[in-house]
């Protein structure tokens, strides 16, 4: 069974990504699809078309944590597993839309008034949200709290319990979700670097931070992203 979960697109639409659900019995398969309008952002003029980018696969264990924080959305377009094109202009008002927890806008317009108008929108926030300059550039964009507020840590554990990853402390999980969100964007604050963490307990941390689904980590823990870039 295949489900449609969200498109995005580049270069005035000759360039389009898809991003689709397929279930196969017991594993699931959520799959990023490059499609090439134009020969110019293909490997070469026979590959217009349809193509397999990054393949993400999970157990299907019959339920997925599901939170308007969290989507494949931040994952495939605004981490490290994008492909080239972050959106920096969903990332400048994702936060406020609470479609993610914090955002990292890096990639600010280099013409002044785009600048600002880029400024605006991160000035004109809710009360519920805050930003400021990024330790190493741009702006660092929360919700207010901490990440324990805003997620169900207790039904977390039990999903990655579900999909047997055992080898985990959740003291230390549970620690960093109890700080507070802004902590994330101050170098002197900071428990990891966003764009670099090492232990699992971080990335688990920093998916929920990000905005990636629980399912998204649990991929990359199992060693099950494949990136075809790479052949």
């Amino acid at each position: 069974m295949k489900e449609h979960i969200c498109h995005a697109n580049y270069r005035k639409g000759e360039c389009v990504f898809d991003v689709e659900r397929e279930t196969r019995g017991d594993r699931v398969e959520i799959n990023l699809y490059r499609i090439n309008k134009s020969a110019r952002y293909a490997r070469s003029s026979s590959a217009k078309g349809r193509v397999l980018v990054i393949q993400a696969e999970y157990r299907n264990i019959g339920t997925e944590y599901k939170s308007p924080y969290l989507s494949w959305y931040n994952w495939f377009f605004c981490s490290k597993w994008h492909i080239g094109m972050t959106d920096d202009r969903y990332l400048c008002t994702s936060v406020q839309k609470d479609l993610k927890t914090a955002a990292i806008v890096l990639h600010l317009p280099s013409r002044s008034r785009q600048w600002y108008r880029y400024l605006r929108r991160l000035e004109n926030i809710p009360e519920s949200c805050g930003f400021a300059r990024y330790s190493t550039g741009g702006f660092y964009v929360y919700h207010k709290g901490s990440i324990d507020a805003m997620f169900d840590m207790e039904k977390i554990q039990h999903l990655y319990e579900m999909h047997e990853i055992n080898d985990l402390n959740w003291d230390r999980i549970n620690s960093m979700s109890k700080l507070d969100i802004s902590c994330f964007g101050d170098y002197e604050t900071e428990p990891f670097s966003p764009y670099s963490p090492f232990t699992r307990e971080q990335y688990i941390v920093n998916g929920l931070l990000l905005g990636y689904p629980v399912e998204s980590t649990i991929a990359l823990l199992n060693k099950t992203v494949h990136d075809f870039r790479e052949e």
